[in-house]
């Protein structure tokens, strides 16, 4: 696969940004008559294979202790119709899916809408462990009009990934969310490591009246890691995109962070990284990143996305300790619409 150069055109078209998520392998299996793809894999044929995974997966002690851990699950057709979705998300955080997930650039429909109803972790993986999510496309919706739980999150791809990897993914997925603390479109929040390598977000990510902890971003809405831990444990974003728009309009001032690549974190690495999405909220508001602590390096990032806010910056949204960490990072300048008091050191206006 061709490496990406968000330098080599000023503008790029939705049909290349698919691209992305271009990179064939051809396998096949029914999960219903037991057939495997080796002794620890399993092909997903249609919608009902891809419940039974979810019902495995959420269920371990029903099955007699079966584990995703070291098996591969590997996908050969799209998924679902705009009329009946996948609406089951695979994981929770008692059981984890902790396997490999081989999408094939197949796509899976989502059709999770759970209006009023009691809030979890929203997504085509609830929560992943210890994961590889890789050669998808998500799309659908992804909503939750309640004022729920405010420790769910909520992803096209993966709410909630523990040390997932997660690579050449694409979002299409509208991901709507009320009562939530971090909404992205790839994965809502990452915990102690993981990457995320050459994922793209075209989904219009939206928070509404979260509580005050709440990031939001086009790729991931938040990252944590333990930061006891020697030696620290890192994140990286590297070859990602939105061209989404990332809307906070209605997260009042206090907000973490909302980001066109990812809203807040810590211990973060972003390498050739690109917005060219709307990204809008109050304060906290950056092209690229929202908020952070200890940004380790933001190295050949680029964002053209409009940037409206009241404080914010065009690439990070708040200020850092170590501005010397940004390098060969470029913006335009015409598209920051705010009181910009984020990080300017470091970054070269286009115009």
């Amino acid at each position: 696969m061709a490496r990406i150069n968000f330098f080599a055109k000023a503008s790029i078209t939705l049909a290349s940004f698919l691209i992305i998520s271009l990179s064939s392998f051809a396998q096949n299996r029914p999960l219903g008559t037991q057939q495997h793809n080796g002794p620890n894999g399993y092909f997903i044929d249609n919608i009902t294979h891809l419940n039974t995974i979810s019902d495995w997966v959420n269920n371990v002690v029903a099955t007699g202790g079966w584990t995703s851990a070291g098996k591969t699950f590997t996908l050969r057709n799209n998924i679902g119709t705009t009329f009946s979705g996948f609406s089951n998300p695979i994981g929770t955080s008692i059981f984890p899916f902790m396997g490999t997930f081989e999408g094939n650039n197949w796509t899976v429909t989502l059709s999770m809408d759970i209006g009023s109803a009691a809030p979890r972790n929203l997504g085509m993986f609830g929560y992943t462990k210890n994961a590889t999510i890789r050669n998808l496309t998500t799309t659908g919706t992804v909503s939750c009009i309640s004022a729920g739980n405010h420790s769910f999150r909520a992803g096209g791809v993966v709410a909630v990934g523990e040390n997932t990897t997660l690579l050449n993914l694409t979002n299409l997925a509208d991901v709507t969310m009320q009562g939530y603390s971090g909404v992205g479109g790839i994965v809502g929040r990452l915990i102690n490591g993981g990457s995320v390598t050459l994922c793209a977000n075209a989904g219009t990510i939206t928070l509404l009246t979260p509580p005050s902890t709440s990031s939001l971003g086009g790729i991931c809405g938040e990252v944590f890691n333990n930061h006891i831990i020697f030696p620290p444990i890192t994140t990286t974003f590297s070859r990602c995109i939105n061209i989404g728009t990332v809307d906070g309009q209605n997260i009042h001032s206090s907000i973490t962070g909302v980001g066109g690549i990812c809203g807040s974190g810590n211990n973060l690495r972003f390498d050739n990284c690109g917005n060219y999405g709307w990204v809008r909220g109050l304060s906290n508001v950056g092209g690229i990143l929202g908020s952070v602590s200890n940004l380790i390096s933001m190295i050949r990032c680029l964002n053209t996305g409009v940037v409206h806010c009241i404080t914010g910056g065009a690439l990070i949204g708040s200020q850092i300790s170590n501005p010397n960490a940004i390098e060969w990072c470029y913006y335009d300048n015409q598209m920051v619409q705010s009181g910009f008091q984020g990080v300017s050191k470091g970054l070269i206006p286009m115009i």
